[in-house]
């Protein structure tokens, strides 16, 4: 079978649409993590040098979307959680609260990658004992801040990155594939 420009432009045009898929997958990743149209606001960032293992004061609010605009809200089980650098190590306190909300939270020993604040949830399957399912709450605003020395560092979201390179891949093994398949010959048969 001979190659012509029409199929390379059909597989230009599939590997295009896939990439363009990828795109919205990835710009949308975080909001299909978290809940609904609420958001959290810190008083202040968290000082991403903070001392590993000391204790520090945060303070934030929650808000949700009701008629296009923000109001305050409360919930009960909401956690402010520390993520580390290291695989494993978090530092999390669960407080209930109105509108605004504050807690003495310890630094993970690893040092502090990521903030992260939402509603404990239970997901029970018929009969069998709960297990935690989580709702994240977007932080609008910085939540980690770097000292003056430039040490410590800002929240990274690498999910965007990750679902990107994993689905360009997929997508060049794909179009080699179908390119291949296209571009040899087929078997006669007589």
């Amino acid at each position: 079978m001979e190659v012509t420009s029409h199929s390379l432009g059909t597989v230009a045009r599939v590997v295009a649409c896939a990439a363009m898929s990828t795109l919205l997958l990835a710009a949308f990743a975080q909001t299909a993590q978290s809940k609904g149209e609420t958001r959290a606001i810190l008083d202040r960032p968290v000082p991403a040098d903070s001392k590993p293992g000391s204790t520090i004061e945060v303070a934030w609010k929650l808000e949700s979307k009701i008629r296009d605009r923000y109001e305050p809200f409360g919930a009960g089980e909401v956690f402010f959680r520390l993520v580390g650098n290291a695989a494993g190590d978090a530092s999390e306190v669960v407080v209930d609260g109105r509108r605004s909300f504050s807690a003495r939270v310890r630094v993970p020993f690893s040092g502090i990658k990521k903030v992260e604040i939402g509603i404990i949830g239970v997901r029970t399957v018929s009969g069998k004992e709960g297990t935690r399912s989580d709702a994240l709450i977007p932080i609008v605003g910085p939540s980690l801040e770097r000292s003056a020395d430039g040490s410590g560092g800002p929240e990274q979201n690498r999910t965007a990155l990750v679902v990107g390179a994993v689905s360009g891949a997929a997508l060049l093994l794909f179009g080699a594939t179908y390119y291949r398949r296209r571009s040899s010959p087929t078997p006669t048969t007589r």
